[in-house]
């Protein structure tokens, strides 16, 4: 996702910054998730918790982006177009077909 936003998502999950993210979202910005925590394994939670609300909130709007890091990882996020997610169900389902999955 370019010209994403960075969102802090400060220590842990907290209502004020989910409610930041999704404001930022639903004025059709790209956003990234930062945790601003020690460690590997708390970023990787509070990560999840995140991920949940959002995908709770959004449903099956939101688009997902796992980028990976060595020992932790972050997601990005953005609400599909209508039109993008259908192109994109039927583009998966060709490419699965090309490669003799289906």
């Amino acid at each position: 996702m370019k010209d994403s936003v960075y969102v802090s998502g400060s220590n842990y999950f907290n209502q004020e910054d989910l409610n930041k993210m999704i404001d930022l979202l639903d004025k059709g910005n790209a956003i990234n998730v930062g945790i601003d925590c020690i460690g590997h394994t708390r970023n990787n939670m509070e990560q999840e918790a995140y991920k949940k609300a959002l995908q709770e909130h959004y449903g099956s709007k939101l688009e997902i982006k796992l980028n990976s890091g060595v020992c932790s990882y972050d997601y990005s996020y953005r609400l599909y177009k209508t039109d993008e997610k259908v192109n994109q169900a039927v583009a998966d389902k060709l490419a699965r077909y090309l490669n003799g999955e289906i």
